[in-house]
């Protein structure tokens, strides 16, 4: 009788634990974004609608570069020529808040929400 009743405990906890990792993943993703904002050098540079599929290439290949893309609600760096390529590596992204950068380039993008919809660009 213990062991069924031990077993009983065991399964609720797991699911239990399952529940709250699935809430949180939702709560603190955020809404989904609207458009990245580019930002080179510290000054804005373009707005890319993430509804739209599209690529800008930001730099030379004298000074350095990265290939943006957006498309299916995400965006992503898919290409660059920066020594760590922690930029690419970063992937999609697609939640409002969701940052990328490429130092040694000083390029920011980061992913925002309509301001028209009422949800703030910080997930959290």
């Amino acid at each position: 009788m213990a062991k069924k009743r031990n077993t009983a405990i065991l399964l609720i906890t797991i699911l239990t634990a399952a529940l709250g990792i699935f809430l949180a993943q939702h709560i603190f993703h955020g809404a989904a974004g609207s458009y990245a904002v580019v930002t080179s050098h510290g000054e804005e540079i373009a707005r890319m609608p993430l509804s739209e599929t599209a690529q800008i290439l930001v730099g030379d290949s004298a000074r350095g570069y990265n290939r943006i893309c957006t498309g299916d609600g995400c965006v992503s760096v898919e290409e660059a020529d920066c020594p760590d390529q922690i930029c690419v590596r970063e992937g999609k992204k697609r939640y409002a808040g969701g940052t990328i950068a490429c130092l040694p380039h000083e390029l920011v993008i980061t992913v925002e929400a309509d301001p028209d919809s009422g949800v703030d660009s910080v997930a959290w």
